[in-house]
Order: structure tokens, then sequence, then C-alpha cells
């Protein structure tokens, strides 16, 4: 079990989002908070792709990736439509810039991250 933010998650929700999130990033794939969330749905009670215990689930996840000298893998969840669309959610500069990992601005911050994952993925 994992506390991070107000929640608690299973180990095997953390592996099975972690696992996802890596195997896209091995195949240089941008995916939804939809798709996240399906994943994760099947080990812990959510409320759709918008709620709040995945966002820090992903903020938990891209954490422990930095930690260990990786990208934040939460940077290619990205916004299916709307406002927003296509690129992530506030969230994810706030992490960055909680991490001091922010850039000059959004799209560098961003850009630098995604590279960074798709690189180290391809590779591993």
């Amino acid at each position: 079990m994992v506390s991070y933010g107000s929640f608690t998650y299973s180990d095997p929700e953390v592996g099975a989002l972690t696992t996802y999130l890596r195997d896209c990033a091995r195949r240089g794939q941008i995916t939804h908070y939809d798709d996240s969330y399906n994943v994760a749905q099947k080990f812990g009670s959510y409320h759709g792709p918008h709620d709040q215990r995945l966002w820090w689930l992903l903020g938990y996840i891209s954490e422990e990736e930095i930690k260990a000298g990786r990208c934040a893998l939460s940077a290619i969840v990205v916004i299916k439509s709307g406002e927003g669309a296509n690129g992530p959610s506030h969230g994810f500069f706030e992490l960055e810039r909680r991490l001091g990992r922010y850039k000059s601005d959004d799209d560098s911050t961003w850009l630098a991250e995604i590279d960074g994952l798709f690189q180290y993925w391809r590779k591993h």
C-alpha cells in the first residue's frame, strides 16, 4: 500500500498503471486520461478520468520515476478533447514546478519530458 496526497493505493494499482505508461512510452505513444482511468479503475474506486484520485496516482508514479533518474511518466497522459486537448493537465505542470523541473514555459517543459521518456523507454 502507498499513501500519496490524501489517497491510498494498492501495489497492484500502482504497478498496473506504471506498466501501462511504460509500455506506451516504449512505443512512443501518447495516451489519454480515459485510458489511464480504464487501467486504474480495475484496482481502486474511481469516478471517471477526471477523478483527483487518478491525478494523484499519476503524480505519485511520476515522482517515483524521477527519484529513479527517469522522466515523469505522466507527461504522456493528455486531455482527449475540449480546452487543453492533446496536452497534459495543469496538474502535470504544477508537479514539474514543485519538483524544480519546470523549464521556461509549458511547451518546453512538456517536450523535454516527452523526449526524455521516449528516448529512455525505447531502449529499456
